[in-house]
């Protein structure tokens, strides 16, 4: 299973509809804005960004705590779960579960 880091991390930005400049490593949002290289698997700002992201694309994310690990369901708007992941760090966890939802295995 692939680790947290930058390769799962370029994949949610790509899943994100977001540009990568191959070589220099540049990450550009839909709308073509340049923004710092992404850490959604991380930390948890990273995280909190791709939360807010997967909401414009009608995903919502819920994150269970739980005594030894978290439990991230993706969510469609009728609250059926369309990606899952258990893992013991949060933003790793929702990571997983938003490409799940994508139909992206990892």
């Amino acid at each position: 299973m692939m680790q947290a880091g930058r390769e799962l991390d370029l994949k949610v930005a790509q899943a994100l509809g977001w540009k990568v400049s191959e070589g220099d490593g540049i990450f550009c949002d839909e709308d073509g804005h340049v923004i710092d290289e992404p850490k959604f698997s991380t930390t948890w700002e990273g995280m909190g960004v791709l939360v807010e992201e997967a909401r414009k694309q009608d995903i919502y994310i819920d994150i269970l705590p739980q005594l030894n690990c978290y439990i991230c369901e993706a969510k469609a708007a009728t609250d059926r779960v369309i990606g899952y992941s258990t893992q013991q760090e949060a933003p790793y966890a929702v990571c997983l579960a938003y490409l799940d939802a994508h139909g992206i295995s990892v």
